[in-house]
């Protein structure tokens, strides 16, 4: 199974849960997205790996037109294109659009950079979606990233038993960007607070029982600075965590 395949197969599984994850609709990083984009009427915007469309949701009664593009026919049939009547979606890869040069005001991208595994393969992306970009033009990047460098190794060993992924700090994200050929990165850091591990394993999609307990109890017995910089609190039938979210901006 090649790289593609592979990835509309992880999606393909977890498409029909994904919206009942908690931060998926959480308000308050979805308001930062309005707060950075400086959305306007005459904006066409880019959602780039759209999924269920909660960004692309978010930003369309705000502009001109909204394009959202994903891999996943699964994740993209979860939108209900007749409440955005200003929205068009296709199946595709971020990586090689079938958009002119030049062609969007602004780029969204949540969550989905740590799904490219591949160095050349993430450099692609941003190159491609810098191409898109209007001269001038704003790309909003989101990534969740560990809450502080002393728990890094931990959120590692916690995403190895959960999924394939990157693991970014926001310093590696602005590099990125830098890299990819944007100016003017700015970096701003949202706070998801009390957020439910039980919600986020059980709705994953993809996870059996046994790899759900265990990273569980890697979070009910984590060190004492894990749980600090968390801010966890174990209610007995749940645990909540603080998860930080870098939301980076750059300009073309």
């Amino acid at each position: 199974m090649d790289k593609i395949e592979e990835q509309k197969e992880l999606w393909r599984k977890r498409a029909q849960r994904y919206n009942n994850l908690e931060w998926v609709k959480k308000s308050n990083v979805l308001q930062a997205f309005m707060l950075v984009g400086n959305f306007d009427k005459d904006h066409v915007v880019l959602d780039a790996g759209c999924g269920t469309g909660k960004v692309l949701g978010t930003v369309a009664p705000y502009v001109k037109e909204v394009h959202g593009v994903d891999i996943s026919e699964e994740m993209l049939s979860q939108i209900d294109l007749s409440s955005i009547p200003n929205a068009k979606v296709s199946v595709g890869d971020i990586g090689n659009l079938d958009y002119p040069d030049n062609f969007f005001d602004r780029i969204t991208v949540r969550l989905v950079l740590h799904h490219i595994l591949d160095d050349d393969d993430l450099m692609r992306v941003l190159k491609e979606l810098y191409r898109v970009l209007k001269p001038n033009g704003k790309i909003i990047v989101s990534e969740g990233v560990p809450p502080h460098e002393d728990v890094k190794k931990d959120y590692e060993e916690v995403f190895k038993l959960k999924e394939k992924r990157r693991v970014f700090m926001p310093e590696d994200l602005v590099r990125l960007l830098k890299r990819a050929g944007f100016r003017h990165i700015r970096v701003n850091i949202i706070i998801d607070e009390h957020m439910s591990v039980r919600n986020w394993l059980e709705n994953a999609g993809d996870l059996d029982e046994e790899t759900i307990e265990k990273i569980y109890n890697m979070h009910k017995f984590a060190s004492p600075r894990f749980k600090e910089v968390y801010n966890l609190v174990d209610k007995g039938d749940d645990i909540l965590i603080d998860v930080k979210v870098a939301l980076v901006t750059g300009i073309k």
